[in-house]
């Protein structure tokens, strides 16, 4: 076991540790990049925005989550099963199509204008949408997150709490407070998921860290990397530390492991039934028919003055399917990879961190720092990582043959996804560790050591023991990275070959202009590919079952 804990060490440091160290070791060498602590006027800005459109997010998310997770989750609330699949269905939503489908909506030319664009500015721009944004991308995490924690609350309490006060009471004196481990957790999930990308400040002009690390970088100059670093380098601290402080005891506060398997308590909402679902479906077609029509007015407008045409919708929607369709393909099937990549790896991590406290901690400071690091500095470290390798193999810039030419071809040359590949999946290991974490926990120790005094291999122990009990949480871990690895840009737009661009990449860089006829089409297409393929595992999952 000591062995395949030092090789899986080796794996994570040579993965993970290498790209996340060239940032730290480079601003600690420059000392000329700490200068731009000089403009303490325009940090404080920075910080003031960052804070403010966290604040926004949370104030927005975190109550209209819970309320909804209760609903799908601990009510006999009707039709829940299909609102707990739409919700999860949002998940594979990458946020540059969101961000398109509300600007077709309420932008300037817009279906439902509701507010006006700045004089040259292509996009609504500012803090209050931009917080509306976040929040929507949000959303369906905190509800999936949370929803599952009150699956966890022991049935017993809740029980015995019925009998001397009403439903009401008990979800809030028992089954929130021994949920408040998940709470925090679906919390800092959000924190650490806005504070750390780009794609809605960049576009929606709101200047937080993870924003300016980019312009800094995008500035260029020897020290870019290091300036970049220097901006973010407390806020990533501080992240850290939280991680680090936050993560044991909510570990700690989670109900004890023989109760999550018991089926939850189901709480009746009698008379009220009609009217929560009433004000879920109000929500529903709010938040996913008018975006959606949004786009679908964008797609057909054409002429002078501007007028919608279904036939031009259809045109439009068909060449962007013959022009896009298998780059849509490509990503979707790029994405499902990257889960079970990294599904795979957290799996073998939570299992080793399981039997040793040394190696859980150590893993616990790498992922943190993995998780705390915004997007643009991971893809910059991991950059200059592809860069020392090539130079290493290629010394006087030529290509060598061999097995050299073909790692500096997937590293760097192209076109490849491998650069891709291992940014996305340092980006998302740290988040799959947290979702199977608790689900390894719950292994009992007795069947891993009657596996060891049995002589079982590593191997054996993994395949024979821990697989079979934690394989419906390693599914879910793919889907779930794979829906964050169809949108990811911050850290893979930095590391791309030439030649093998992706779908959402792509999308972001035509959105800047706005939304119009072919990013309408663009976002249609990659709306109902999603839709094809959720229906086709339904369909998968019902068979298999």
């Amino acid at each position: 076991m000591l062995s395949w804990r030092l090789t899986l060490a080796v794996v994570l440091v040579a993965l993970v540790g290498a790209p996340l160290a060239f940032p730290l070791v480079d601003v600690l060498a420059r000392e000329e990049a700490w200068a731009i602590w000089q403009d303490g006027g325009r940090l404080l800005a920075l910080a003031a925005n960052s804070f403010l459109f966290i604040a926004g997010t949370l104030a927005l998310t975190l109550p209209v989550g819970i309320v909804t997770a209760i609903l799908l989750f601990r009510t006999d609330l009707p039709f829940r099963s299909v609102f707990r699949f739409l919700v999860i269905l949002a998940l594979f939503v990458p946020v540059p199509l969101l961000v398109s489908a509300w600007q077709a909506t309420l932008g300037t030319t817009g279906w439902l204008p509701f507010w006006e664009d700045r004089p040259g500015q292509p996009w609504t721009s500012g803090l209050g949408p931009a917080i509306f944004l976040n929040s929507l991308a949000a959303l369906p995490w905190v509800i999936v997150l949370v929803g599952h924690g009150l699956t966890w609350v022991e049935r017993e309490l809740e029980e015995d709490a019925l009998l001397l006060v009403g439903s009401v009471r008990v979800l809030w004196n028992v089954t929130l407070p021994r949920c408040k481990a998940v709470i925090g957790a679906a919390a800092l999930w959000t924190v650490l998921q806005t504070l750390t990308d780009i794609t809605i400040p960049d576009m929606l002009e709101v200047r937080t860290f993870a924003e300016e690390i980019y312009l800094q970088f995008s500035a260029g100059g020897e020290d870019a990397l290091a300036r970049s670093m220097a901006v973010s380098l407390p806020m990533v601290f501080l992240l850290w530390l939280a991680i680090i402080y936050l993560v044991p005891r909510l570990d700690r506060a989670l109900p004890p492991l023989q109760t999550m398997a018991k089926p939850p308590l189901v709480f009746r909402l009698g008379p009220a039934r009609g009217f929560f679902l009433a004000v879920l479906i109000l929500l529903l077609v709010l938040l996913t028919v008018v975006p959606i029509a949004g786009l679908i007015w964008k797609l057909g407008l054409q002429g002078q003055p501007r007028a919608w045409s279904p036939v031009h919708s259809l045109d439009r929607f068909a060449a962007a399917g013959q022009q896009f369709g298998w780059m849509i393909l490509q990503s979707l099937l790029l994405a499902v990879f990257v889960g079970v990549l990294v599904a795979g790896l957290a799996l073998m991590t939570c299992w080793a961190a399981a039997g040793n406290k040394l190696f859980r901690f150590a893993v616990l400071s790498l992922l943190a720092l993995a998780w705390a690091l915004p997007g643009p500095i991971l893809g910059i470290g991991l950059k200059e990582t592809i860069m020392r390798l090539v130079i290493q193999m290629e010394p006087d810039g030529q290509a060598r043959a061999g097995p050299a030419k073909l790692l500096t071809t997937l590293l760097y040359h192209g076109p490849s996804f491998v650069p891709v590949i291992w940014a996305r999946a340092i980006r998302f290991l740290p988040c799959a560790v947290a979702i199977l974490w608790p689900v390894v926990r719950m292994v009992p120790k007795e069947l891993l050591e009657s596996a060891q005094l049995e002589g079982a291999s590593p191997c054996q122990e993994l395949t024979k023991v821990i697989w079979p009990l934690t394989a419906r949480a390693c599914l879910w871990t793919v889907l779930i990275v794979a829906a964050l690895a169809l949108g990811e840009i911050a850290a893979s737009k930095l590391v791309q070959t030439p030649g093998a661009d992706t779908f959402v990449n792509l999308l972001f860089d035509r959105m800047h202009n706005g939304v119009d006829n072919e990013v309408a089409a663009l976002c249609l297409l990659l709306l109902v590919s999603v839709l094809a393929t959720a229906g086709l595992l339904v369909f998968v999952w019902k068979k298999w079952r």
